[in-house]
């Protein structure tokens, strides 16, 4: 294996680490194999270091994010999402990738612009008393009005347009007609 040259654990790269291995001298002897001797020239004995290459630690590398999505509801709580993809894997020792799916890295935050969700409804009032078209007759046919109004689920009033937008039911009427006998 390739060790440090130097105390200095942060030193990497090509010829900064040493090899070493055992070196002996070996002789044949007739019938008998192998013999360790020390009858061989000096000039010929082969090294028992040379340098190696410490591998630099390489960090996780990312792309820039992406824009965020759109909202996953146009009211009430929501939440969008943003991704990158992991370009370098980490290796020898250097930074981990986050927690990612495929090469994905994802992050969610909660859509904090978004307005609460309301339901509309029609909300007509009581008729009133019947109004003779003339106003000097006593009796015959007449007129009743009624307040309607289209009324948010918290209670607030809406214009008409939300009911008659968000609702498949005609608005009720606000004048009917009527007889005094």
């Amino acid at each position: 294996s390739c060790q440090r040259q130097s105390n200095e654990s942060e030193v990497c790269g090509e010829s900064v680490g040493m090899q070493f291995r055992d070196v002996f001298c070996e002789k044949q002897v007739a019938g008998f194999g192998q013999s360790r001797g020390d009858k061989c020239p000096a000039f010929a004995m082969p090294s028992s270091n040379r340098t190696c290459t410490i591998n630099c630690p390489v960090d996780c590398g990312l792309s820039a994010w992406s824009t965020w999505s759109g909202c996953s509801a146009t009211c009430g709580r929501a939440t969008r999402t943003r991704s990158r993809f992991i370009n370098q894997t980490a290796a020898f020792g250097g930074k981990e990738c986050p927690a990612n799916v495929n090469g994905i890295v994802t992050d969610e935050e909660e859509c904090s612009d978004n307005l609460p969700c309301y339901t509309h409804s029609w909300e007509a009032g009581d008729w009133s008393n019947c109004s003779l078209f003339f106003v000097n007759d006593i009796c015959g046919p007449g007129f009743q009005t009624r307040s309607v109004v289209c009324r948010r689920s918290d209670g607030s009033l809406s214009p008409d347009g939300f009911c008659s937008d968000t609702l498949f039911v005609a608005q009720p009427g606000r004048v009917q007609d009527c007889y005094i006998p």
